[in-house]
């Protein structure tokens, strides 16, 4: 499963524009979009998900029932704006004039469908970016950078030559659209769009959603290559999906696709496939299996802790000092619970910010449950909240009981997200 998204290139070509021209890109709602550093785009992963769509009810039909993406989750991943006028329009049979015209490029032939279409090399040659090609052994990061200058080169820097300017932002935001927002099959660009340049304050992330369900329930399902941006797809799945394909760097960044590295692996693509069809399928069982595994830890936290206490109070009593013991675990714990009570607020107030990215939106949500697909940060924040490390007599029994509650709770979550 190959992507027919060009993003690197796409980014090189944005990087390469004057300072001007990328503020009127931020002006027209995509400089969110293109701010996202080009990662590694997960062939195993996406093709799992796409088996999982259902053409009838357009959504993803997983074991434990529909799961679909929305408005808002575009809004969140991408950046994108999803709360403006409809990107609608009219197709023509021929984009001659328009081409010439707006882009100064000709056309791909003569007949219907050619008149339609632009060249990919033709448009990547008026961009600085024709026969471009990643070496084996470069970095990705070095061959943006390297590519961004030749783009640069390119462009007209004179802000005054509108004409110019116009025009080399035109041919962008062809490329733009064509081979990382709205890729199709075959190598060639769509000029459907031309028409739609003089005015760019639309709700592209709506378009975007539209896009990615038409392209999924086209086609046979035997397609080696795979259009729409594949990005926004394999975020969505980090979060509903949890299944250590990714690891978070940066978890203030936004859109959220910035917060992600994906893990590359070396396993050929047949067993990574496999693998993935298999955690699908066995994901609920894995979730009671991770919840059991954090109970048994909690009760060995908790017994250690009761030992450390008791331990204490047989030296203090040996010492003749026992009372003075026992109120100074008390007044600690006086400032400990007020610690616990701050960070219970600031937990709540950050919750939101997973909230769309998950299945079952609409429900009332825990604290603490922004952690509950997050592998282990979780476990350790509740332990934090809940304190076993100044375990103390007159509140063990309630430390127990509360982190008995928030275990359940935590499972409960789970299952009820995927139900």
């Amino acid at each position: 499963m190959r992507p027919r998204t060009m993003w690197p290139l796409v980014v090189e070509a944005y990087r390469g524009l004057p300072a001007f021209q990328r503020e009127r890109v931020w002006q027209m709602g995509f400089g969110s979009i293109l701010e996202i550093k080009p990662f590694f785009v997960d062939p195993p992963l996406i093709q799992v998900i796409r088996d999982m769509w259902d053409r009838v009810s357009r959504t993803f039909l997983f074991p434990w029932g529909h799961m679909v993406r929305s408005l808002e989750d575009v809004a969140r991943i991408t950046g994108l704006r999803v709360d403006r006028e409809a990107v609608t329009g009219v197709t023509y049979a021929d984009y001659t004039d328009l081409t010439q015209q707006l882009l100064g490029l000709e056309l791909f032939g003569q007949d219907d469908h050619e008149r339609r279409m632009v060249r990919r090399v033709a448009l990547l040659y008026s961009l600085g970016l024709a026969g471009m090609r990643q070496k084996a052994d470069e970095l990705l990061p070095a061959f943006v950078e390297w590519a961004a200058g030749l783009a640069r080169a390119t462009y007209g820097q004179d802000a005054e030559d509108t004409v110019r300017v116009d025009r080399d932002l035109r041919r962008f935001l062809v490329f733009f659209f064509g081979k990382m927002m709205f890729t199709t099959k075959g190598d060639d660009i769509h000029c459907r769009f031309l028409e739609l340049l003089d005015d760019l304050t639309y709700a592209w992330g709506a378009a975007l959603l539209a896009h990615t369900f038409a392209d999924l329930s086209t086609g046979t399902g035997r397609e080696t290559t795979v259009g729409r941006f594949v990005p926004f797809l394999q975020v969505w799945s980090y979060y509903c999906l949890p299944l250590g394909r990714a690891t978070e760097v940066d978890p203030a960044a936004v859109p959220l696709a910035r917060r992600w590295l994906p893990l590359v692996s070396t396993a050929t693509y047949a067993f990574q496939l496999d693998v993935l069809r298999r955690h699908v399928r066995d994901f609920l069982a894995l979730l009671v299996v991770e919840a059991r595994a954090r109970q048994l830890a909690a009760e060995r936290l908790l017994k250690a802790s009761e030992e450390r206490y008791r331990c204490g109070r047989e030296r203090a009593r040996e010492q003749g000092r026992a009372s003075a013991y026992s109120e100074s675990i008390l007044a600690s714990s006086s400032q400990y619970e007020r610690n616990v009570q701050d960070a219970v607020g600031a937990q709540r107030s950050t919750s939101s910010t997973y909230h769309s990215c998950r299945p079952g939106r609409g429900r009332e949500q825990p604290a603490g449950a922004s952690y509950t697909c997050r592998g282990g940060e979780r476990f350790e924040f509740y332990l934090e909240i809940l304190g076993f490390e100044h375990a103390y007599d007159r509140v063990l029994l309630d430390l127990r009981g509360d982190f008995a509650a928030l275990d359940m709770l935590s499972i409960g979550f789970g299952l009820l997200a995927f139900s």
